[in-house]
């Protein structure tokens, strides 16, 4: 006990001293991740192509200080399921830290939201998979003798439907992008008139122009100027900060 308490706090003396990227920091960062086009680079890098060599330098890099960066993070997030489900720190640590590099490969930078913010998401359900994993094989060390996939409550040891996703832990994509609409919403709403909501709710319903026209009386010319003032108001709301803090 006391060598792992020895050595956790070594690590947390060593990530403490790592500097939280600020959002231009993190954005030149992401513009070097190379995310779908990888392979691509990574072929003409092995034929002897020295961009594409670079390419996966600056991409092996950036990552890494990305994650270098989330580590504090990915400890506090850690610790807390650690105190609340009495499991293996360093085990759900590295689960996190396993976490961030998913998140990065499908992080949108330009979406207007901090990496931070979008990899709660991901290293909360890596932890929630790691204590059902946990919690599976503890349950199956007791009762050893229960069929495969008993109806009336027995556990299943199938390593391969112990390794399915858990359909109950939201998906990290979709969450993010619910809130980010919620969080969106709620700032820049309160900037459009009563008709420009209107119509905007409207069009997102597939209405037509010219039915929205109709409605309020007017040409379909006239329902597309307020439509597009109305995104410009959108949009120049959305430049707002969504993040300060990463829990």
């Amino acid at each position: 006990m006391k060598d792992e308490n020895r050595e956790l706090n070594l690590y947390l003396k060593q990530i403490s001293k790592i500097p939280f990227l600020d959002k231009e920091e993190e954005k030149v960062l992401f513009r070097f991740i190379l995310n779908g086009n990888r392979k691509a680079v990574a072929e003409k890098a092995k034929k002897g192509d020295k961009k594409a060599q670079e390419q996966l330098l600056r991409d092996k890099e950036s990552k890494q200080k990305i994650v270098e960066s989330h580590l504090w993070l990915t400890y506090k997030m850690a610790n807390k399921y650690s105190q609340d489900k009495n499991l293996s720190l360093f085990d759900l640590m590295q689960e996190g830290t396993i976490s961030l590099y998913g998140a990065i490969d499908r992080f949108d930078p330009e979406r207007g939201c901090r990496f931070c913010f979008y990899a709660q998401y991901w290293i909360r359900s890596y932890l929630n998979s790691s204590m059902k994993r946990n919690r599976k094989r503890e349950m199956a060390t007791v009762s050893l003798n229960a069929p495969l996939d008993r109806k009336d409550g027995g556990i299943s040891t199938d390593p391969l439907i112990d390794s399915m996703p858990d359909k109950k832990i939201p998906n990290p994509e979709k969450a993010v992008q619910e809130r980010e609409l919620k969080e969106k919403a709620n700032q820049v709403l309160s900037t459009l008139k009563s008709r420009e909501e209107k119509i905007l709710q409207m069009r997102c319903n597939n209405i037509s122009l010219e039915e929205i026209g109709g409605k309020f009386s007017v040409s379909r010319q006239r329902i597309e100027k307020i439509e597009k003032r109305a995104i410009s108001k959108l949009q120049k709301g959305q430049k707002r900060e969504m993040l300060q803090g990463f829990v």
